[in-house]
């Protein structure tokens, strides 16, 4: 799909690394996922350049699609949603 991405999101740490559980409201406002595959460039912007499958990324909490495949969770993402490259 153009200007979108595939990602598989991450598990997010619940607790500290002392135990502490962590409210909902105490997560940042953005999620770290792999990306699974890179659509085609939407007008100028062009992230294949920069973002490969297997790219861990953080990108907005509330954004995307979210879709049930055999029991997994994915996510597809606009680019413009992407926040930043971890690997």
């Amino acid at each position: 799909m153009p200007g979108f991405v595939v990602i598989e999101p991450l598990e997010e740490e619940q607790t500290t690394s002392s135990g502490l559980v962590l409210p909902d409201d105490a997560k940042n406002e953005m999620l770290t996922g792999t990306v699974l595959s890179v659509g085609e460039p939407k007008d100028e912007v062009t992230p294949g350049d920069y973002i490969s499958p297997k790219t861990i990324i953080y990108y907005k909490k509330y954004t995307g699609h979210s879709v049930l495949v055999q029991g997994r969770e994915y996510k597809i993402v606009e680019f413009s949603n992407i926040i930043a490259k971890l690997s």
